[in-house]
């Protein structure tokens, strides 16, 4: 506390303090003050490394025995005073807390009581303000140095130094072998065109104006980069199915070529091993005969371009599918049970599993018969199914033990099941008599209701029609010509899902010369002699494709028969029969269109060579040259002359023959010349014999 005594030497000193102020700047090693107007008091502020001292005027107020100079400190932390007198007054800054790199102190010279120097400051002789700053150091060294080892290269990171040493910080990288020094000004610095495999220690240090700092070291080794590698697969396939697989390596986005892949599949001890090349590898494996995920593994073993590397890829193996087929009955009858076989095939060994076959039709439920496949085989036996049409067909529902086939339907049949059929019978008459030439006509009867579809008329293994069964009513089938004579033909007809099958036998006598239509003729008949048995017979007028039947009179001689051409001609080569003179018609009629002409001729006695005549040869008949002779009868009115000349004749001293009473068109000439008469000419002449 202050003295009462010493109160008013206080104020002097105090307005001498205020009346004298100055700045004082201080220098000294690793020290700077920088002090606010001071009073004259303070005096001799010197710095001495980082001991502040200073000198008070010896100035004593009056009473000079009471009181002695000291000092005051008073600081940004606290005051500290000391009061016992000195010459100079020194303040130590050592060991101070400087992390804020400055440091305020005040200065003061004071009046102590001589009584008790403890009793603190009473008067002030004068005061100094400084500012304390630290000189600048090294900094400490950078901390958490980390390198990354990069393909050729490597990268450098690290923490600032918990230190800076008062000033701004810069870094120094030094990299061994080499002894490479490079600044950087950052935290961070790359290191390039390394040797890979080869191993770098780089020493990291702070710098600051002041100096450097100590150095924290790393050692790394450049490496080829990593490779990356991906596997392509499809993502399904068939059991045992070749799967293509490629391979593509990259090592820093740049293809790589060198080195090798080997690609294995999981469940599997086999691998295959594959070259790379421009970034690429390919191959064909076969896929596992097993269903389900396979998992594939493609491992780049390493090369000068890159380290290895591996990429998994997923196949999906798809359950094969198998064969199934059926064989099933296409019809059967209600009330009888029928059998369904089953056969399934695969490309991996015999399917087995269950087997369902099932029969089906629209608005009922599906009749199913369960069974189980025995070395790819099965049956399944329905006992019955109702009247109608249904589907069948078989389900495989897979396996699930085997674990290779899928699930299933073989193709669909169809199946009828028809009512008990019952017997048609077919009403035809046992015998039919039908004109030479003409069709012949069968009326069929069946009775109403169930009726076959079809009609068909053979003879032996000929099929002569075949024709639609009308719903109702009798009908009539027109069977082809057939030749003259009797015919023994079948009528049958097939078994439906409702009729059983018929059969009826009818007899069918051709025989008879065609009804002829009309009075009058209008078809012409003309003659060819071909030798001295046979001749050449053509008719015209007649329908294309109908039979035409040359008919000899009197006598009813069946000729032959022709059919008529495009342009209605009908021809024949007739064996003529053994004829007794007389007057003869020959009668062409169309057996369908009814359309006749007639061609007559009379046969005279044989011309015989006179017995008389010795002296030249012996005339014999020619055929084909005329010969002079006298008419001996006109043709009879039913029977007219052909080209309208007039019928001749050739009279001889010889016995006449008679026709043969049986009709048959194949008699043969027994020496008689026949004289035919025809367009006015006679076809035969005489030649006279030699003697």
């Amino acid at each position: 506390m202050t003295h009462p005594r010493a109160t008013g030497h206080r104020r002097a000193f105090t307005r001498r303090a205020a009346a004298a102020t100055a700045t004082l700047t201080l220098t000294g090693a690793g020290l700077t003050l920088a002090a606010l107007p001071a009073a004259a008091d303070v005096r001799d502020v010197t710095v001495a490394g980082n001991q502040v001292s200073w000198g008070c005027d010896e100035r004593l107020p009056m009473n000079p025995d009471n009181w002695q100079i000291g000092y005051a400190i008073g600081t940004v932390n606290g005051s500290e005073t000391r009061y016992a007198p000195a010459a100079r007054y020194t303040f130590d800054l050592e060991g101070r807390d400087l992390s804020s790199r400055t440091y305020s102190v005040w200065l003061r010279c004071v009046y102590v009581p001589v009584w008790d120097p403890t009793a603190g400051t009473h008067t002030m002789n004068g005061y100094a303000d400084v500012t304390y700053t630290a000189p600048a150091t090294a900094p400490s060294a950078p901390r958490d140095v980390v390198a990354t080892a990069e393909d050729g290269a490597v990268a450098l990171a690290w923490a600032a130094p918990v230190s800076d040493g008062g000033a701004p910080v810069t870094y120094v990288v030094t990299r061994e072998p080499g002894g490479v020094v490079v600044p950087v000004t950052g935290t961070r610095y790359v290191a390039e065109g390394l040797a890979n495999g080869t191993p770098y220690t780089f020493s990291v240090a702070a710098v600051n104006r002041a100096g450097t700092s100590p150095t924290a070291s790393v050692t790394a080794t450049p490496l080829q980069p990593v490779a990356t590698v991906q596997l392509g697969v499809p993502a399904h396939a068939a059991p045992g199915a070749e799967v293509p697989v490629t391979v593509t390596v990259q090592a820093a986005g740049r293809p790589v070529t060198g080195g090798t892949v080997t690609l294995a599949m999981a469940g599997s001890d086999a691998t295959v091993d594959l070259a790379v090349l421009d970034g690429a590898a390919s191959t064909t494996i076969l896929a596992p005969v097993r269903a389900g995920e396979v998992g594939l593994t493609a491992t780049y073993n390493g090369s000068p371009a890159a380290r290895p590397s591996s990429a998994t890829a997923s196949l999906w193996i798809d359950a094969a599918l198998p064969g199934l087929t059926i064989d099933a009955p296409a019809k059967v009858v209600v009330g009888s049970p029928f059998t369904v076989q089953v056969a399934a095939t695969g490309a991996h060994g015999t399917p087995e599993g269950g087997i369902q076959v099932i029969a089906y039709r629209d608005g009922e439920p599906a009749v199913v018969q369960s069974t189980v496949l025995v070395d790819g085989r099965a049956q399944a036996t329905f006992p019955t199914l109702a009247e109608g049409r249904w589907t069948v067909l078989a389900h495989y529902s897979g396996s699930s033990t085997q674990g290779l086939y899928q699930q299933v339907d073989s193709a669909e049949q169809p199946l009828v099941v028809a009512p008990v059929p019952v017997e048609v019978p077919v009403d035809l008459p046992e015998d039919v008599r039908t004109p030479v030439g003409t069709p012949t006509v069968l009326t069929v009867d069946l009775p109403a209701g169930k009726r076959p579809t079809t009609l068909t008329v053979r003879r032996g293994d000929d099929v002569l029609v075949t024709v639609d069964v009308p719903p109702s009513g009798p009908f009539t089938i027109v069977l082809p010509v057939l030749e003259p004579g009797t015919h023994r033909l079948v009528v049958s007809t097939p078994a439906t899902d409702e009729v059983l099958a018929g059969e009826t036998t009818v007899t069918v006598t051709v025989a008879g010369e065609p009804v002829a239509d009309g009075d009058e003729p209008t078809a012409d008949v003309t003659a060819t002699p071909v030798d001295g048995d046979s001749a050449t017979l053509t008719a015209g007028g007649f329908q294309p494709g109908e039979t035409v039947a040359f008919y000899l009179h009197p006598g009813d001689v069946l000729l032959g028969t022709g059919v008529a051409d495009d342009e209605g001609r009908a021809t024949v080569t007739a064996v003529l029969p053994e004829l007794a003179a007389g007057d003869y018609r020959i009668r062409a009629t169309g057996g369908a269109s009814g359309v006749w002409g007639d061609l007559g001729f009379t046969v005279v006695e044989d011309l015989v060579p006179s017995p008389l005549d010795t002296d030249g040869p012996v005339d014999e008949p020619v055929v084909g040259e005329p010969v002079s002779a006298p008419v001996s009868a006109p043709v009879s009115a039913s029977a007219p002359a052909s080209a309208g000349g007039s019928a001749a004749t050739t009279s001889a001293a010889t016995s006449t023959r008679t026709l043969a009473s049986t009709g048959s068109d194949a008699a043969a000439l027994v020496g008689l010349q026949v004289l035919l008469v025809a367009a006015g000419a006679a076809l035969v002449r005489m030649r006279r014999r030699l003697g």
